[in-house]
């Protein structure tokens, strides 16, 4: 038989009790609070690294432009090299079909990271970090054409689209500049052919050797202000250049929130500009006669990207054979596991772009 607890014993176990129960409370409480730091600052840094579009990105792809979360900080342009050499991530190798591109993503240019470094290691490093960029960007667009593509042969076999597809088709036709943003009109398959012959990728040894020449192999001041790589003017808004020629108008040079959207831009700007009508033609043609894409070929149609015409382009050709680009038109991105390399160094005294 139990024996009965005295009203001693009985506010002992009381107070045992509550005590108990504050440190329990307590301890969840902490526990509360520790979690919500880490979501907190694990949203946070979500934030600063899935960079949405902005108003200056209106792709698709530059809406899934997101930085991997998990980052890597980089001091020097040296620790920046030899992470890529510890990765095997070197020019020979990739010429040399050894090793896919790693997903390596700078998050942002830093136009001082070359200083006191020679030529071959500027170019070097550059052209390794440009390459995943690069990259993803096409990757991102080859995402839609590849679901472009089935569209179609739907179509082609059924002689219909579902409303989900007609809704997803007006949204890249609109991306794409063949139905207007606030227009009402939707995706017809009248536009089918137009549509692919937009969604499609951009040679990398062509943007490779667009990118070295634009941003100075990205030492430029646009490169270090704005992310700027392609050289890419906007009106009203962006890096105003130094003499500036009022007759043209309040140009600027875009700027971006990283250089993935600004590689996504430049894109854009080939694929759905008309000064670029004929890239897009005879890049086209190449896919009519199954024959692979070459920037030194398709370089040849670029002679509107610059007011400097016939002799832009034999500057683009000659960065793409004097610096064998040529192997990257094959190259293609790693499965990897993903990191954004997070630059922190001094960014000043850039050379003007």
């Amino acid at each position: 038989m139990n024996k009965p607890i005295s009203p001693e014993e009985s506010s002992e176990l009381d107070t045992k009790i509550s005590f108990f129960s504050q440190w329990v409370a307590l301890g969840a409480l902490i526990l509360f609070l520790v979690i919500g730091f880490v979501v907190v600052t694990s949203q946070r840094q979500e934030q600063i690294l899935s960079i949405p579009a902005s108003g200056r990105m209106l792709t698709s792809s530059g809406k899934r432009a997101y930085y991997p979360s998990k980052t890597l900080e980089v001091t020097s342009a040296q620790q920046v090299w030899d992470y890529f050499e510890d990765a095997g991530y070197t020019i020979k190798n990739i010429q040399e079909g050894h090793i896919d591109v790693p997903r390596l993503y700078l998050t942002q240019i830093v136009h001082t990271w070359s200083k006191n470094h020679t030529t071959q290691f500027k170019k070097d490093l550059f052209f390794r970090a440009m390459l995943p960029i690069i990259l993803r960007s096409n990757e991102l667009i080859m995402e839609d054409r590849e679901e472009l593509l089935i569209l179609f042969n739907k179509y082609k076999t059924s002689g219909g689209l579902s409303l989900q597809d007609t809704a997803w088709l007006t949204s890249l036709a609109k991306t794409y500049r063949l139905l207007k943003n606030k227009g009402t009109k939707a995706f017809t398959p009248a536009l089918f052919p137009a549509l692919i012959e937009r969604v499609d990728e951009i040679p990398v040894s062509m943007a490779v050797a667009q990118t070295a020449y634009e941003s100075a192999y990205a030492t430029s001041r646009f490169a270090g202000e704005g992310n700027s790589l392609f050289g890419q003017w906007r009106w009203g808004s962006g890096l105003v250049p130094k003499g500036q020629r009022k007759n043209l108008g309040d140009y600027r040079i875009a700027d971006f929130d990283t250089p993935l959207h600004s590689a996504i831009a430049f894109s854009k700007n080939l694929n759905t500009n008309q000064a670029y009508r004929e890239f897009r033609q005879k890049r086209a043609e190449m896919r009519k006669n199954n024959k692979p894409l070459s920037g030194l070929t398709l370089a040849t149609t670029l002679h509107r990207y610059s007011e400097k015409g016939e002799a832009y382009i034999h500057t683009l050709q000659r960065i793409i054979t004097h610096n064998n680009l040529m192997v990257m038109d094959k190259i293609k991105l790693g499965s990897g596991e993903p990191l954004s390399l997070v630059p922190n160094w001094p960014n000043q005294n850039p050379e003007e772009g």
